[in-house]
Formats: C-alpha cells, sequence, structure tokens
C-alpha cells in the first residue's frame, strides 16, 4: 500500500529490535504524500495523522478507517491542543503493561518501552513529541532539518522515546511529490514548481 523507504536506515541496523512502537508522523492534510515505511519495523508500526485541525474532519476519519482496514494502527491528533494525545498515552501505557508482564515471567525488572518517530521532513515529529512529553523539550520550527541527529527523550520513568531528523523517500517519489510538499510547507518555496502548485491547486478547489 505504501511505499517504502530506501535501503539506507534511518537508525542502525542494530537498534530496530529495541524498538517496539514505529511512530510515523503523517501530515492529514496529505497522508499519501507524507506516508513513510521502513522494512526494519514492520509490525510495530503506528501511524499518527498530524495537524488535524488543518484537515478535513471526515476526510481523517476516513483516512483512519482505511489504515485501519490495511492492518495498522493509526491515530488522530493535534499537536496544538492536544487532542488525541490522551489516546497515544493509554496505546504506550497497555503495551508497556505487556512487555512487563512478559518480562516479569522471565524474571527480568526494570523494564522500558521504546518508540521512534519517524516521518518526511517537517511533518511535525518535534512538536508531536513536546506535547507528548509535555513541555518544551526539543527544538522545533517552521523549516525542514531542525532536527539534526538522533536523539533519546525520556517521556516517563518508563517510556523512551528516539527523536530522528526527515526522512526522504526515494528520490522519483521524492519528485512526484515536490508540488505537494511545498503547498504544505514541508519544503522551501521553489519557484520552478510554482506553475505545477498552482494547477494542483486549481484541481482540488
Amino acid at each position: 500500500m505504501a511505499q517504502q523507504a530506501s535501503h539506507k536506515p534511518v537508525f542502525p541496523k542494530e537498534l530496530a529490535p529495541y524498538i517496539d512502537v514505529a511512530a510515523y508522523l503523517l501530515d492529514a492534510r496529505a497522508p499519501a504524500a507524507t506516508l513513510y515505511l521502513d522494512d526494519l519495523l514492520v509490525g510495530k508500526e503506528l501511524l499518527i495523522l498530524t495537524r488535524s485541525q488543518l484537515a478535513d474532519s471526515r476526510a481523517s476519519s476516513s483516512w483512519q478507517a482505511m489504515f485501519q482496514d490495511h492492518g495498522y494502527r493509526c491515530m488522530i491528533v493535534d499537536s496544538v491542543t492536544g487532542t488525541g494525545f490522551d489516546a497515544i498515552l493509554d496505546y504506550l501505557a497497555e503495551l508497556l503493561k505487556r512487555k512487563s508482564a512478559v518480562a516479569e515471567q522471565r524474571g527480568v525488572k526494570n523494564v522500558a518501552l521504546r518508540m521512534v518517530a519517524l516521518g518526511v521532513p517537517n511533518v511535525g515529529k518535534s512538536t508531536f513529541l513536546n506535547k507528548l512529553i509535555g513541555r518544551r523539550k526539543l527544538k522545533t520550527g517552521d523549516k525542514p532539518g531542525i532536527t539534526r541527529g538522533r536523539q533519546w527523550v525520556r517521556l516517563f520513568e518508563d517510556v523512551e522515546v528516539l527523536d530522528t531528523p526527515g526522512v526522504l523517500r526515494d528520490a522519483p517519489g521524492f519528485k512526484r511529490r515536490k508540488p505537494v510538499w511545498m503547498l504544505l510547507n514541508l519544503m522551501p518555496y521553489d519557484s520552478a514548481l510554482r506553475e505545477e502548485s498552482v494547477e494542483l491547486l486549481l484541481e482540488r478547489s
């Protein structure tokens, strides 16, 4: 259903087995254009539709239903108002409870749930994590590339989150979506794309 990431991993391959949740952030205004999945994290996906306040609620619900029909857990959030974050926290708590139960059977204590936040540049990962954490701890901004490298952030005593730089998909796929990305402010303005972007707006108006 979705285009996969390039073969170059977003984070070290050896780290993938220790990740419990792969949170992929998608812009609710254009989920297909901002969808990214990594082969290393199959079965751990949590799709999060961000900036829901800027999107049509009915369209977002349709996208959510479609993703869930394909077997993905999908949630809709608003990083400005905090809408939808309780559901995410409940989901993480349930996963931690399951992991702790399994670990206890094996005699392991002090279990931590590890989540990685992934997505294309400027989709709002750091803003999302700041809201989830409850305080401004990660750098955010309107321009792509604010997060320069990987950084672990402790969400709770037993939940850790790995923030990552924005990921570009394969070059052909990125080229096809440039006009959409520019309209959504996911990339710097490019005058060469002006006419194509205007045509796109007229088609959807």
